[in-house]
């Protein structure tokens, strides 16, 4: 995913946490994709532990899943 967009959906961010609600997955699952480089994250520039991904990239994410499901 490209991590060097600029559209305004791009800047859209959210915690990893609140990613994984907004899928319905668990934050485990997207720590991995985040740590194999499969999700692009930021770092919250007020919490420097804190990992943010693109909702751009979430959904995107998440048709891709949908497109899998169908294909089974």
């Amino acid at each position: 995913m490209n991590r060097n967009a600029s559209s305004p959906e791009k800047k859209r961010r959210m915690k990893l946490s609140d990613a994984a609600a907004y899928l319905g997955t668990s934050a485990a699952k997207l720590s991995r994709l985040v740590s194999s480089g499969e999700l692009s994250y930021s770092v919250d520039p007020l919490d420097r532990r804190r990992k943010l991904v693109s909702v751009a990239d979430l959904d995107q994410l998440k048709k891709q899943s949908l497109l899998a499901r169908e294909a089974d």
